[in-house]
């Protein structure tokens, strides 16, 4: 497989043609990506995030190993996150780690998702 890279005279982005693949543009900046469907950002605490709804049901799903809840296409963006987080902690949480002690959320689970999912 041949792979030439083209640089064009235009602002365009770098073109890397393959011969057995089609045409990859690659975007330089948010500028030139479609971004429209994009929702609004906040900072949030990880202790607020593991005290969502729906991570508490992704962590149960997760750990039930049950597949996606039937409803979470009708979910709004927020409440998917939190149930993806709460999916990816319970792979890499203990059996023996609770998410709540006495109603409170557990400083260990804190610690993990600190440790295992900090990007997330």
């Amino acid at each position: 497989m041949t792979v030439k890279a083209m640089k064009t005279n235009t602002r365009r982005p770098l073109e890397i043609i393959a011969d057995d693949t089609p045409e990859v543009h690659r975007h330089r900046s948010t500028r030139d990506a479609d971004v429209s469907n994009k929702g609004g950002t906040r900072r949030v605490s990880i202790r607020w995030i593991l005290s969502q709804p729906a991570f508490e049901r992704g962590f149960t799903d997760g750990r039930a190993n049950r597949g996606f809840s039937q409803e979470y296409d009708l979910w709004d963006i927020d409440a998917q996150w939190s149930y993806e987080r709460g999916r990816c902690l319970a792979v890499v949480a203990p059996a023996d780690i609770p998410l709540r002690i006495k109603g409170k959320i557990n400083p260990r689970a804190v610690e993990l998702f600190e440790r295992f999912l900090p990007a997330f």
